[in-house]
Formats: structure tokens, C-alpha cells, sequence
């Protein structure tokens, strides 16, 4: 109700005292009412609470089995009739996925649509009259208030409910095609949508940066529409499943071959280079060789750049002991490494050698690796 000032400033003559009571009890009432009218008009706004309570049922916690074993991640509804947005690498290994919301059974879900670039994909569930998050068309302003939520660490604390941080748009890394926030994200909440306290959605979770403080990243919506415009006007069921897993490896090889004079030693730091593949998600694997005559050599590979054989960035030597051995009869040393989970970077051959005596029949060495790189592969996209 509207407050509303009606107070006498006059007195009957006779009756000061009371009219002066009237006045003061009028006064009160009506700071009163105000008071009242503020706090009705800030209840009907919508609380923190009240927002997470209109976004939980359009969070789900995605649950995949594939080669790695039994992994989760997050997504949220983006059309009431079953299509949900979440991060690729969540689904990539996925030979079964499975999406649950809060207080339902679990369905099963497939990959309908998917993009490498910017790691996110769209998934299918067989459900209609879903709750959907709008997603907004623009990015979101430098220092915008926002919520992340999902399903954090659901092995260790469970998969009954979402978890919601608070945070701030910490900056815009056009450079990186994401968005940096500072709240929280742990493993598990990939996937899963940064929202502004309007309710829209402005961003997928999708990375946390080890080692600093909540320096976390997100792709930005306008990306997530766009990969649901690229799939037209089409129904969920008319949508074809894309065949996963998406995974495959794909080998790049760095190799060195030297001569030179007897006796002679030389480092080289960063002789030869690749680049990872495109889609390139992790390097899981090295083969190597060493053939070599009259030398004794070390050859390894550092990640990014040439690096000293200590270094943290390197990793799987090859090495010979330089015994004579007669001419045409070289040494052979080979290595196999399986297993590695080192990032998708490029990768440099670094050598250090020298000759093992002052009359050289074959002073030279020859060095060749294969890394494995895991590659998402899409098909059509």
C-alpha cells in the first residue's frame, strides 16, 4: 500500500496536546507503511535462492562409461523437447552416457551434435517439457556477477543435488575463445552453465587453471548458439547421433639425424619441433629409436621448446653407451612409453653428443620418436 502523508499541522484551540498526539501517531503510521511498501517491493524481486531454485531442474549430472572407466561431468537443457549443452572432452571417451536430473531416474543420452574448436557438444535425451536456461547472444560485461552450477566431485560427495558458486566475470580471453570467472570450479562441473543473476546463461564451465587462485574458464554462449543454429530447425528426434567414441590416436614424428668430426661434442637444444595435430587433446604415448656408431649420445624430447635434459618440460630419453664396434655394425637403442597424460603441446628433440674416438669410422647418429597424440575426431564437424 502506498503511503500516504496526511497530517494536520494545525491545532483546535483547546485540544493542542491531542491534536499533537494525532499528528506524531500519524507521522509513525505512516514511516511505518513505507517501510513496509520498500521490503514488499525487494520481496518480489528474486532472491539467490529463488534463481537456483528455477535453474536445478534444468542442471543435469552426466554420467559416461568409456575407455578411461566410469567419469562424470554436467549439462543443461537448452530445449524443452531433450537437447542439453556440455563440454566434449566430458563426452569424448563415451561409449555409454547417461543424464540424470534432480529427483528423476537417469536417461539415456547421445551426442547429436559436436564442436572441437570450442569443446562443447550437444546431447539428446528421449524426455519433452524439460526445463531450458535461455542462453544470451552477447557476451558478458568485465566484473557481471555470475553462479556456476553442476555436479562437482560427485564420486566423492554424492549425486542427489547441484552445487552453486558465486563469482564475477574476472575478464574476457578472446585470445583463449573463453570467458574467466572467479568462482569456483572442480572437476566434474564441466559442462555445466555459468548464469547471471537474470538467469541467463553466459558461459560452459569447462576449465580450471592448477596452481592459481580461481583463475577458471568458460566458453562462451554465443558459441553454444551457434552450435545449435548449425543444427537448423530440425526436432530432437529428427537429429542423427554422432558415433563416439571420438577419440583416436593420431602419431606425430620428430627425428634428428648428425655426422660430424671425430672427437667433436655439441648440444643441441630444440634441433627439431612439431606441432600437435589439430583437435589435439593430450599426448599419450612416445616410441623411440637410437641408432648410432662411434658416438655417444643422449637424445630426449621436451614439451614446447628445446629444454635442457633437467628440465620440468622434459621427458623420454634416449641414451647409448659409445663402445666401438666396427664399421656398418651401428647400435640400437629403442624405447616405448605408454600411459603419458602430458599436454597437447608441441614437442621438440634435443641432443647432446660427441665422438668416442680420434679416428672415426662413423661418426654419426641417427634418433627418430613418434608421439602420440589423442585427437577428438568429429565426424562432419
Amino acid at each position: 500500500m502506498k503511503a500516504q502523508w496526511r497530517i494536520s499541522v494545525g491545532w483546535r484551540r483547546g485540544n493542542a496536546a491531542g491534536s499533537l498526539r494525532r499528528v506524531t501517531l500519524l507521522a509513525v503510521a505512516a514511516l511505518v507503511s513505507l517501510g513496509t511498501t520498500e521490503d514488499a517491493s525487494f520481496a518480489q524481486a528474486p532472491s539467490l535462492a529463488e534463481l537456483v531454485e528455477r535453474i536445478r531442474p534444468a542442471v543435469a549430472l552426466v554420467t559416461i562409461h568409456g575407455g578411461a572407466g566410469r567419469s562424470s561431468g554436467s549439462a543443461f537443457v537448452i530445449s524443452p523437447d531433450g537437447l542439453l549443452v556440455t563440454a566434449l572432452h566430458v563426452v569424448e571417451e563415451a561409449t555409454h552416457i547417461s543424464v540424470t536430473f534432480v529427483g528423476r531416474s537417469s536417461l539415456y543420452a547421445e551426442v547429436v551434435a559436436a564442436d572441437p574448436e570450442s569443446d562443447l557438444a550437444i546431447l539428446r535425451v528421449p524426455q519433452t517439457g524439460l526445463t531450458a536456461l535461455p542462453l544470451r547472444r552477447e557476451l558478458p560485461r568485465l566484473g557481471e556477477e555470475v553462479l556456476v552450477v553442476g555436479y562437482p566431485l560427485a564420486a566423492l560427495l554424492g549425486q542427489t543435488d547441484v552445487t552453486v558458486t558465486r563469482g564475477i566475470v574476472s575478464a574476457l580471453r578472446p585470445e583463449l575463445g573463453a570467458i574467466q570467472v572467479d568462482a569456483a570450479m572442480n572437476p566434474g562441473v564441466s559442462g555445466g552453465p555459468v548464469i547471471t543473476l537474470q538467469g541467463e546463461v553466459v558461459g560452459v564451465a569447462v576449465a580450471a587453471l592448477r596452481g592459481t587462485q580461481q583463475v577458471n574458464f568458460a566458453v562462451p554462449s554465443t558459441l553454444a548458439r551457434g552450435l545449435l543454429e548449425r543444427l537448423g530447425n530440425r526436432s530432437a528426434d529428427a537429429l542423427v547421433p554422432l558415433r563416439g567414441p571420438f577419440l583416436a590416436v593420431q602419431e606425430v614424428t620428430v627425428g634428428l639425424r648428425r655426422g660430424f668430426p671425430a672427437s667433436s661434442s655439441r648440444t643441441e637444444l630444440g634441433a627439431e619441433c612439431v606441432s600437435p595435430p589439430r583437435y589435439a587433446r593430450r599426448i599419450v604415448g612416445v616410441r623411440g629409436a637410437l641408432r648410432i656408431g662411434d658416438v655417444l649420445a643422449v637424445v630426449w624430447l621436451s614439451l614446447g621448446r628445446g629444454a635442457d635434459i633437467n628440465a620440468a618440460e622434459s621427458f623420454a630419453h634416449l641414451s647409448a653407451d659409445g663402445a666401438w664396434l666396427p664399421p656398418r655394425v651401428p647400435m640400437r637403442t629403442e624405447l616405448a612409453l605408454r600411459g603419458l597424460d602430458l599436454p597437447p603441446e608441441r614437442v621438440c628433440v634435443n641432443a647432446t653428443y660427441q665422438g668416442s674416438l680420434l679416428i672415426c669410422f662413423s661418426c654419426q647418429f641417427e634418433a627418430r620418436y613418434g608421439v602420440e597424440y589423442r585427437v577428438v575426431r568429429v565426424p562432419g564437424y
